[in-house]
């Protein structure tokens, strides 16, 4: 009986294992990055969106506004994603829409298990959102109870995000180089004047005069008090007999 179980406790475990991995695949859930950005579903942003991720570890999480379907209804903002409630289903167009980005496709991602943050493994450090109140809904940003810290970036331009995301991605001068040329635009060495300024190329005659203030504090000795003598006051040598 012992064999026996020796023999079926490896086969016990490999099946749990499996059985967990599958159930995580059923919910979707993926392993999950340090930095988890949440996008508008605009092409702008998110063409920047993979363009980061395309150079660090992200999770990507795209989001749009339900609309009402029907004669007169405004279109969506994007494409049909895969995942998505089907025409017909009762759905809360106060929460929006939201995605994940799973390496090759978008996966439909429930309110509730975004908020419980259910569809990923490993919790975040970082979140940022960008957008500003207009384009954020107010439910996604009140469904957040995430344990990690959240960063807005009220903007959706491209040097504004790309200059507000470089504290948590450290772009390299090749990535600073590579950004500037897909969006068209200029780089500024803002740190120039500082790595040009050199001391000794300064005319002493420029340089400012050091200065010495003495502060008298109340007890101390006063300083000493040069009297000059008249004109008429001659000095006279000390008289040898006097020297002890």
């Amino acid at each position: 009986m012992k064999r026996y179980l020796d023999a079926v406790s490896p086969l016990f475990v490999a099946l749990v294992i499996s059985l967990a991995a599958s159930h995580s695949m059923a919910l979707g859930m993926i392993h999950g990055s340090d930095i988890v950005l949440i996008v508008p579903a605009r092409p702008a942003v998110l063409k920047l969106a993979f363009d980061l991720q395309n150079m660090r570890d992200i999770t990507l999480v795209s989001f749009r506004t339900q609309t009402l379907s029907g004669p007169g209804a405004p279109p969506p903002a994007s494409p049909k994603l895969r995942g998505e409630p089907r025409q017909g289903k009762a759905v809360n167009i106060s929460k929006p829409l939201i995605h994940v980005w799973k390496g090759n496709d978008w996966q439909y991602v429930p309110f509730h298990d975004f908020c419980s943050m259910a569809f990923i493994e490993k919790a975040p450090r970082t979140v940022i959102v960008i957008g500003d109140d207009q384009t954020v809904p107010k439910p996604l940003l009140q469904g957040m109870g995430w344990p990690c810290k959240t960063e807005r970036l009220l903007t959706m331009d491209a040097a504004d995000l790309i200059n507000g995301l470089d504290p948590y991605f450290q772009f390299s001068s090749r990535e600073w180089k590579r950004l500037a040329d897909s969006y068209g635009l200029k780089l500024e060495d803002i740190n120039e004047p500082k790595r040009s300024f050199n001391p000794y190329n300064i005319p002493r005659s420029k340089l400012p005069l050091e200065t010495h203030d003495f502060r008298q504090e109340k007890g101390d000795t006063p300083p000493a008090v040069l009297i000059e003598k008249s004109g008429n006051q001659t000095n006279k040598a000390p008289d040898p007999s006097t020297l002890k």
